[in-house]
């Protein structure tokens, strides 16, 4: 994962994650994750280890993925004549970007749990809170 500057993180300084094999959704410290230490991280609810650009959020995935279709969009027209392609032109937009897509995941119960094993925090919805986490800096349960 680059370095992200505050930008991406909340107003605690920590990055949202989503796990890649359960979707589950987490947060973890900006400078725990950043630190060069750490190249792999576990999800906290699975177990399951990833590199960790692997639990970008999907939410963030969507805003870069519609400004390119849209930007296709535009650049059709200009494809079709360079091609010879016939065909309607529509001027419509394909996809609306919206400028807050990370509100949906601020929205949800988040408790911070101090992960002894490494004596990081880290945060997990309150509703998906377990008698056992698994750290997703070591993977220790």
């Amino acid at each position: 994962m680059e370095t992200r500057d505050s930008e991406h993180t909340d107003k605690e300084g920590y990055y949202s994650l989503e796990c890649p094999f359960c979707s589950e959704q987490f947060k973890g410290f900006a400078r725990d994750i950043n630190s060069k230490e750490v190249i792999d991280l576990f999800c906290p609810s699975c177990g399951l280890c990833s590199y960790k650009e692997n639990f970008q959020p999907h939410i963030k995935l969507e805003k870069p993925v519609k400004v390119t279709l849209n930007d296709l969009r535009e650049k059709l027209p200009t494809l079709k004549r360079v091609y010879g392609v016939e065909g309607k032109e529509q001027k419509t937009e394909l996809y609306k970007v919206t400028s807050n897509l990370e509100s949906t995941q601020e929205n949800y119960n988040l408790e911070t749990i101090e992960m002894i094993c490494c004596n990081r925090k880290i945060k997990i919805g309150a509703k998906e809170k377990r008698t056992s986490v698994f750290c997703p800096y070591c993977g220790v349960k």
